[in-house]
């Protein structure tokens, strides 16, 4: 195909091009395609229900973590008990991981279900066909979450033979 017959369309949601696409294929599956958003995070999908569970799961996680511990593991990793997700002995992910979780909580206090078309000729906001309000509560408060000191273990230092490593390279 020719460069002519090619159209790069405009994704409303990402904020991005797409790839070039053969004229007709863009206009006839893409241009008229309506998606279903939640208001509070890029989150979309084809169907309303999906967007329901997200929000569902959204509230879950968070509640599930209002009390939750980190736990540390015996081979080095840390355990969150709302979740069960093991999590690396690396600087800061374990407070991450609590701080996303409220923050995702307290994004989703006031959701509208979005329906809107997905892709534009040009660069522009969604347009919006609907608007449904799913929750307009306030959400479960953020808590303080406990963190239990990770048992100290000494490590062996490991020495290297200088000595025995040069000869080898002769």
């Amino acid at each position: 195909m020719d460069e002519g017959s090619r159209l790069q369309i405009w994704d409303c949601i990402d904020q991005t091009w797409t790839k070039a696409l053969p004229r007709g294929q863009a206009y006839e599956k893409y241009m008229r395609k309506i998606v279903s958003k939640c208001s509070a995070c890029k989150f979309a999908s084809i169907f309303p229900g999906d967007v329901r569970s997200h929000l569902n799961t959204v509230r879950q996680a968070s509640e599930s973590h209002q009390n939750a511990k980190l736990l540390p593991l015996e081979d080095g990793t840390v355990r969150c008990t709302g979740c069960g997700a093991p999590l690396q002995a690396r600087k800061m992910q374990d407070r991450q991981h609590m701080d996303n979780i409220q923050a995702a909580a307290q994004l989703h206090n006031k959701v509208e279900l979005l329906t809107l078309l997905r892709y534009s000729a040009q660069p522009s906001e969604p347009v919006i066909l609907g608007r449904e309000l799913l929750v307009d509560v306030a959400g479960p408060q953020a808590s303080e979450v406990e963190v239990a000191p990770p048992p100290r273990q000494r490590r062996r230092k490991r020495r290297r033979n200088r000595r025995g490593h040069d000869n080898n390279r002769r």
